[in-house]
C-alpha cells in the first residue's frame, strides 16, 4: 500500500486530522511501520492501539469531569 491508505483512514475517521495523524504517526513510529509503506494488516494492528488509547483518554476525561467514577 501507500500514504493514501493512511489518509483515507485519517478521512474516513471523520475527526479532525490533526486528532488522529499524529497519533496514528506516533503509533506506526513506535512498531517502526512507515505510513508510506502502510499494510492493511499493519493498519489492523496500529487501529487497535489507537481505539484503545482513544477510549482511556475519554474515560479519564470523563472520570475528571465526574461523569463517571
Amino acid at each position: 500500500m501507500d500514504k493514501k491508505l493512511f489518509n483515507q483512514v485519517i478521512e474516513l475517521t471523520g475527526l479532525p486530522t490533526s486528532f488522529v495523524e499524529p497519533r496514528l504517526e506516533a503509533l506506526l513510529a513506535a512498531k517502526g511501520i512507515s505510513s508510506d509503506e502502510l499494510t492493511v494488516e499493519e493498519l489492523r494492528l496500529v487501529l487497535v492501539d489507537f481505539l484503545q488509547d482513544v477510549i482511556l483518554e475519554a474515560k479519564d476525561a470523563a472520570t475528571q469531569m465526574d461523569f463517571i467514577s
